[in-house]
């Protein structure tokens, strides 16, 4: 009977390990930024900063990013966004990429993405994002349906990759 009574604790911790290690809810875009055909990654040359605006309360968040040092880790990306503990389609994101000359702010380009359909945890990489003044808005309609295999991170995503077409999604 002892025996029986082990068994039945021992398979029921492991059916509650499985709901433990749920994976939070989470966003990340990873981006290349280029000017006049070459790529970019410099604080001195541009600014990059990205508002979150919560759809429901209407509360703004702002964050400034700053350029990969070690771009090994972050997919091969100079720029790289990511929080936790959220989900995509509860926001609505801008990211601002300002030119800057003489320190001073120049022109800006602004990538609006609003998925109102995303899933819980949402990844996307662009290769290349040529910097032209304006704005840009990514849906649930333009988000990109390939997929990038990492196998070595434990990641798959979708991305835009070097052709896209940025006057499609153009505002």
């Amino acid at each position: 009977m002892k025996k029986l009574l082990l068994f039945f604790i021992f398979i029921s911790s492991f059916v509650s390990i499985n709901s433990a290690s749920a994976q939070l809810e989470f966003y990340e875009f990873a981006f290349n930024l280029y000017h006049n055909g070459e790529r970019i990654a410099d604080t001195n040359a541009f600014r990059i900063t990205y508002k979150a605006t919560e759809i429901e309360t209407g509360r703004v968040t702002v964050y400034e990013l700053i350029p990969s040092a070690d771009t090994s880790e972050s997919y091969g990306y100079d720029y790289n966004l990511f929080s936790s503990g959220s989900m995509l389609r509860d926001f609505v994101l801008q990211i601002y990429i300002t030119e800057l000359k003489d320190g001073k702010p120049h022109s800006t380009m602004n990538i609006i993405i609003h998925d109102k359909k995303s899933s819980a945890w949402t990844m996307l990489g662009i290769d290349k994002v040529p910097f032209t003044p304006g704005s840009y808005k990514i849906t649930h309609e333009t988000f990109p349906d390939n997929r990038r295999d990492r196998p070595n991170d434990n990641r798959y995503f979708p991305f835009l990759d070097d052709n896209f077409d940025w006057e499609k999604i153009k505002l």
